[in-house]
């Protein structure tokens, strides 16, 4: 691939992103059921992705292509016989490709740097095209030699052990290409027909008042605010369903992560999957990928029995795993469950006490022992292995999730399976809120961030302002207003609302002066003056069409917490 043509690789790139999801679903179900026609369907993808490949000037993925193709071929004409190895074998070959196409996308304007990496990949994977040339019945020596790659200081590339569990991992100092997504053909005509629509109401406006013939002003006036709201509401509720995608691709990524596993640990395991046409705004779904991901690899090292121990419980021969996406009101519940030994309460406690995560006499419910499993450092394996054992990975679920704010809940029952309840917006363009008041400015709240509103007296604060008793246990306490005002602490007297909030577990008392009501926040950006506000997160528009601050009570709760933790290390 000497010279190429951008745009035509871009193009290609995103044909073949398709495809090879495509290939991925084909591999699944070759390994539920082998038949002629799935096969026949992916030796089509391969020979499609080797054609457009070669025509681009891609002549090493060609290459390559052409050797996978031979084996899907051998096991067509009988001469090879399709097992485990093979199904691998395909899907390492998917991977792969990901890999390549991945680092093409990023950097197809260096014009020796992509064939030199496939190059060099390509003779990394020796012995995996020597299994393939083995199957398929040709010579090693169709292979690519190995060509040097060039060195280039912006990029560096580190090798990956396993490159089915995990891609190469790209260092790019360059910002990467916008974003591409596909959106149907109905829901531009939709739009452009909603475009039309507002066109002629305007020229019929435009003409009435140049002719005169609506001589009402007011009526004038009513009759072009009812067409504006109207039509520009439905503009733009049509502008942000393009960014909407169904979470039937990460459905398709979570099964094939929960077979690799499975068949790494010698585990059986059927997948069920329910609501994947559920729409959720893409860079949702893409933070959900790896929460998502650890949750189901959990579930399937930890909870799912091996098929001899699930005999001698009563349970059928092969674990059960279901994802399941359930449209909401306020946004979209994924659902993960499966059926096996389920959550040790009194194992997680332990552990928790063990690793000083909570104090040896501490009351605390079922749902709170569960949620002791989201705490940084904890972990209840016995011993390290290359899935688990760290202690690292469910905090950071819980972490992500908060990022587009989520929650999640852990629902178990010992000997019959666990259950992940995980709430989201469908956007985070737009925000379900309170406006409120702190020191006489109006600030921006989301809803998603709160448990309950209260009134609290501020008699009731007097003994401790530190702290507040909330259902019979007392929690921290802190007046927001404490946190904008650089005089320090004020006395407050009255009436005032207290917000209730919920971070990693823990729960904390916010104080307001006064909550006006809830309003739909469309969130805009900020500029980099406020970056280095943990306080803030975005801006908006008040309802009096002033602009706003919408804050960040995650980034708030936790910089409190860390203040209290460091103030006991202090006192003690």
């Amino acid at each position: 691939m000497s010279e190429f043509d951008e745009e035509l690789v871009k193009s290609f790139l995103e044909e073949a992103s398709d495809l090879l999801s495509q290939w991925e679903g084909l591999c699944l179900k070759l390994e539920k059921e082998m038949s002629p026609e799935t096969l026949n369907a992916l030796f089509r993808i391969a020979h499609n992705i080797k054609g457009s490949s070669r025509a681009v000037g891609l002549l090493d993925v060609g290459q390559f292509i052409h050797i996978i193709e031979d084996v899907i071929v051998a096991i067509k004409d009988g001469k090879a016989k399709f097992n485990s190895k093979k199904l691998k074998m395909f899907l390492e070959a998917q991977s792969i490709m990901i890999d390549w196409f991945s680092v093409l996308s990023l950097e197809s304007s260096y014009k020796g740097y992509p064939e030199a990496f496939i190059s060099q990949y390509f003779n990394e994977k020796k012995e995996f095209i020597e299994d393939c040339v083995l199957v398929s019945s040709t010579t090693v020596s169709q292979t690519i030699a190995p060509v040097e790659a060039p060195k280039h200081e912006d990029v560096v590339v580190e090798t990956a052990t396993k490159p089915v569990e995990e891609a190469k991992v790209l260092h790019l100092k360059k910002e990467s290409k916008d974003e591409v997504l596909r959106i149907s053909t109905k829901k531009i005509d939709s739009l452009l027909n909603l475009i039309g629509e507002l066109s002629i109401q305007q020229s019929i406006l435009e003409n009435s008042i140049q002719q005169k013939t609506m001589n009402d002003n007011e009526a004038l006036i009513q009759s072009s605010l009812n067409l504006s709201r109207k039509i520009t509401k439905e503009i733009y509720s049509n502008a942000f369903g393009l960014r909407m995608t169904p979470v039937g691709g990460i459905f398709q990524r979570l099964e094939r992560a929960i077979k690799d596993l499975a068949r790494d640990l010698n585990k059986e395991v059927d997948v069920i999957f329910h609501g994947s046409e559920v729409e959720i705004e893409k860079t949702i779904l893409d933070k959900l990928i790896d929460p998502l991901t650890h949750i189901v690899r959990n579930s399937v090292d930890h909870g799912l029995e091996k098929s001899e121990d699930r005999d001698g419980v009563a349970k059928p021969k092969k674990g059960q795993i279901t994802i399941s996406a359930i449209k909401q009101d306020d946004g979209v519940e994924i659902v993960v469950k499966d059926d096996g030994k389920g959550l040790n309460q009194k194992r997680i406690f332990e552990k928790a006490v063990e690793k000083n995560l909570v104090p040896a006499n501490a009351s605390i419910t079922k749902e709170e022992i569960f949620s002791l499993i989201f705490l940084p450092g904890f972990s209840t394996a016995e011993k390290v292995t290359s899935v688990s054992g760290r202690g690292v990975g469910m905090d950071v679920v819980m972490k992500t999730l908060e990022e587009v704010n989520g929650k999640i809940l852990v629902g178990s029952e010992e000997g019959r399976g666990t259950k992940f309840k995980i709430s989201i917006p469908t956007s985070l363009s737009i925000v379900d809120s309170l406006i409120v008041s702190i020191n006489n400015d109006q600030y921006v709240i989301p809803i998603h961030s709160l448990e309950e509103v209260v009134d609290v007296d501020s008699h009731q604060m007097k003994l401790d302002e530190s702290i507040y008793l909330y259902r019979g246990k007392v929690i921290p306490f802190l007046h927001l207003g404490d946190v904008f005002d650089q005089n320090g602490k004020q006395e407050r007297h009255g009436v005032y609302p207290v917000l209730v909030t919920k971070i990693q577990g823990k729960r904390l008392a916010l104080g307001v002066d006064k909550v006006f009501g809830q309003h739909q926040s469309v969130v805009r950006n900020l500029s980099t003056y406020f970056e280095k506000s943990f306080a803030v997160s975005g801006g908006t528009i008040l309802p009096s069409g002033e602009p706003g601050l919408i804050l960040n009570i995650t980034s708030i709760s936790e910089k409190y917490f860390k203040y209290l933790h460091t103030s006991k290390e202090v006192s003690a």
